[in-house]
């Protein structure tokens, strides 16, 4: 994302190849010509909007969810520069729409404290083990995944 989509994007390491990245509008930048991504530009307050999952080949992903009677979008390519200068580039689908996000944890109570700590507004219910429950909608429906 970033410039020329009126986003400034800020990245927290998690460990593992994961990250929190969180996405805003850019108040120097320019109004960039298309709506900004992730719905940023209809957002009242801060909150979770969606997530992506990084798979290998994501040719054969899209394919494979076609072929399951889901289809996520053509993959488009997006780049970032890095604060030491190095661009990196990267290819993901944009043509789903998060619907429900919560969380699942043997101690909801808990998770709920620390999210709400951090102005994250996520459900949370009571598990065996820690999960991610995700709906997401596309042009073919709406898939539920853990």
């Amino acid at each position: 994302m970033g410039t020329g989509r009126g986003t400034r994007n800020f990245l927290l390491g998690l460990g593992d190849g994961s990250y929190l990245e969180i996405i805003g509008i850019d108040p120097d930048q320019p109004e960039p010509a298309q709506p900004r991504p992730f719905g940023l530009d209809e957002l009242t307050e801060p909150r979770l909007v969606t997530w992506a999952v990084q798979v290998t080949d994501i040719d054969a992903v899209v394919a494979a969810a076609r072929t399951a009677g889901f289809d996520p979008g053509d993959a488009s390519v997006m780049s970032r520069t890095t604060p030491d200068g190095r661009i990196m580039q990267w290819r993901l689908t944009l043509q789903v729409k998060l619907r429900s996000l919560a969380a699942i944890h043997p101690d909801p109570a808990t998770i709920s404290t620390r999210l709400h700590a951090l102005s994250a507004d996520l459900e949370v219910r009571p598990g065996t083990k820690p999960t991610i429950l995700a709906t997401i909608a596309g042009p073919a429906g709406t898939l539920t995944v853990l």
